[in-house]
C-alpha cells in the first residue's frame, strides 16, 4: 500500500524491449561514386532480412531491476501476456514481495 509521504516513483516498474540485429535491417542501400546519379541502376540491393536478430525485455525500478528475458519470435499480444504471466510477474513478486507496485 502506498503511504502518505512515499514517492509514487518508488512503486513504478518501467519496462521495455529491444531487438538487436546483426547484418542488414532489410533496407536498400545505394552506393554512388562522386558525380554518379542516385538512380536505381546505381543502387545495390541487400538481403531482405537480417542474418541474425534477438529481442530482449527487461524492467527497472528505484532500487532494482529484472533479469533480461530473451523473447523468441515476434512479440504479439499472446506472447506478451504469456511472458508477463510466466516470467515477469513471478520474478517481480519474488524481488519486491507483496509490496504494492505499478507496472508501466
Amino acid at each position: 500500500m502506498i503511504r502518505i509521504g512515499d514517492s509514487w516513483l518508488d512503486f513504478v516498474i518501467y519496462t521495455d524491449e529491444s531487438r538487436f540485429s546483426i547484418g542488414n535491417d532489410g533496407g536498400e542501400y545505394c552506393y554512388c561514386r562522386p558525380g554518379q546519379a542516385n538512380l536505381p541502376r546505381n543502387c545495390t540491393r541487400v538481403d531482405k532480412y537480417a542474418k541474425f536478430s534477438i529481442m530482449f525485455w527487461g524492467g527497472i525500478w528505484i532500487g532494482g531491476k529484472t533479469d533480461l528475458i530473451e523473447v523468441n519470435g515476434n512479440m504479439d499480444a499472446a506472447l506478451y501476456i504469456e511472458m508477463l504471466d510466466t516470467l515477469v510477474v513471478p520474478e517481480i513478486r519474488q524481488l519486491k514481495g507483496d509490496e504494492h507496485w505499478v507496472f508501466q
